[in-house]
């Protein structure tokens, strides 16, 4: 009964974690788990559910649809900004009106963490990136990053080819070289330079062919990592 009682309170425990999170919503109807750190005049500062003791990050109120906290209310954010000292304050509501728009180029920026991507929280791979890039409803900007890709795909095709290449010949050389002097040694006197030559052969295209693909594997990781600041700015 005791074991019963405690499994039950780890188990209320766990899941008031997992609900104890702030989401905000984004007028570009992105959604984001965080922790809300304050919430100021024009501006909230909030860490990310998923690095709690991570960077501070701060989105402009006029980014932000509403916020719903972790105890089930909500708040729509209204944020004034002052354009100029001449010019009158503009505020921004969840409920647009005629005359005020959000702005359609924002969208939420890529987490670039080393050699890997995140996007609203969670790891993306080159397949989603791609998709994204193909959202962004800037043409030049989308023009420039697509261009970017056909160069990573082509980063891509030589790191597999090389790759391939290397562990094709590193196998079949040996091979070769070793039923060569097999029949050679058969029909007259015992000769192991061929099976010398293939291995030798095999080493030096394994290696090369790997060294190539690991060049090539760097480069298109470099070219994704261009994609994504690129998508950033």
């Amino acid at each position: 009964m005791n074991h019963t009682i405690k499994f039950c309170i780890v188990i209320l425990v766990i899941t008031t974690s997992a609900l104890a999170q702030d989401t905000i919503h984004f007028i570009n109807k992105n959604s984001l788990a965080t922790k809300i750190s304050e919430i100021g005049i024009n501006e909230v500062k909030y860490h990310r559910f998923d690095n709690i003791e991570g960077p501070l990050y701060i989105s402009n109120k006029s980014e932000i649809r509403y916020i719903k906290f972790a105890n089930g209310a909500i708040d729509t954010i209204t944020s004034s900004i002052t354009v100029a000292a001449s010019s009158p304050t503009i505020t921004y509501h969840s409920s647009y009106p005629a005359n005020i728009k959000p702005n359609p180029l924002y969208h939420e920026k890529i987490d670039i963490r080393g050699a890997r991507l995140y996007y609203s929280g969670k790891q993306i791979g080159e397949m989603k990136l791609k998709k994204l890039v193909l959202e962004e409803p800037d043409v030049a900007k989308r023009t420039t990053m697509l261009n970017q890709f056909k160069d990573m795909n082509r980063y891509k095709v030589k790191q597999y080819v090389f790759g391939f290449s290397g562990l094709a010949v590193s196998i079949v050389a040996p091979f070769v070289g070793l039923i060569t002097s097999a029949i050679i040694s058969s029909t007259s006197y015992a000769n192991y330079t061929p099976a010398t030559v293939g291995l030798g052969l095999g080493i030096a295209a394994g290696t090369t062919g790997l060294t190539l693909s690991i060049i090539n594997k760097k480069k298109r990781t470099h070219k994704k990592i261009e994609i994504a600041e690129t998508y950033n700015k």
